[in-house]
């Protein structure tokens, strides 16, 4: 779980702990962040006219939520060329 950058904007405002990292995989963006039902890992869904963030999966912990997006990213690439 290397080179994941915390998003210092987002820290907690009471705590000053992080509540959001990020992390680009060939060229795309995904995202960490803490919500009430957990970290939720994001990204952009390209997809529509205006991209907007697509939670992908929702995990207990921020390490999970990292560990999850490093092993799944490809899936979700909208570069992605099919072959």
């Amino acid at each position: 779980m290397k080179d994941w950058k915390v998003i210092h904007e987002m820290d907690d405002e009471e705590t000053g702990l992080p509540t959001g990292y990020a992390k680009k995989f060939e060229g795309q963006f995904f995202w960490v962040t803490q919500f009430p039902d957990g970290w939720h890992a994001e990204t952009r869904d390209n997809s529509q006219v205006y991209a907007e963030i697509r939670t992908l999966k929702i995990l207990k912990t921020a390490k999970g939520a990292m560990r999850w997006v490093e092993k799944n990213y490809e899936r979700y690439l909208y570069n992605r060329k099919e072959n």
